[in-house]
């Protein structure tokens, strides 16, 4: 019940707004895929923000803190969209050390599997 209540208390248009724009980085992307792609992966990843600040300022008595939060979140996603080569960068750095912890992860229990003979399955 108090999800619902969570969900129905954000405004319905931030969501269409941020469906509609990836609609359009989607076709973009398929025209004009290596000039396009960090460029619209920046700005994504600023529409998101800066919906997410929208919804937070919106919500029916919102907390002092969340008010906060949301200011910060527009101006973090406005930054993301101004500086987006940089953005990028970071964006496609935070992946690349992902995949580098998840591969670390799965070597070490490859070994402690081995070294147990587990019959245990692990997917990706």
């Amino acid at each position: 019940m108090e999800v619902r209540s969570r969900i129905q208390s954000k405004p319905w248009w931030t969501t269409l707004f941020a469906g509609v724009l990836l609609l359009f980085a989607g076709i973009a992307l398929l025209f004009w895929p290596f000039i396009t792609a960090s460029w619209v992966l920046s700005l994504i990843f600023g529409v998101a923000l800066v919906s997410s600040g929208i919804a937070s300022l919106m919500q029916f008595n919102a907390s002092i803190s969340a008010r906060m939060l949301g200011v910060l979140l527009i101006a973090v996603g406005a930054l993301a969209i101004i500086f987006n080569e940089f953005t990028a960068s970071i964006l496609v750095t935070i992946v690349g050390a992902t995949f580098i912890t998840i591969s670390i992860m799965w070597l070490v229990f490859g070994f402690i599997m081995r070294a147990a003979l587990s019959p245990l399955v692990l997917m990706p």
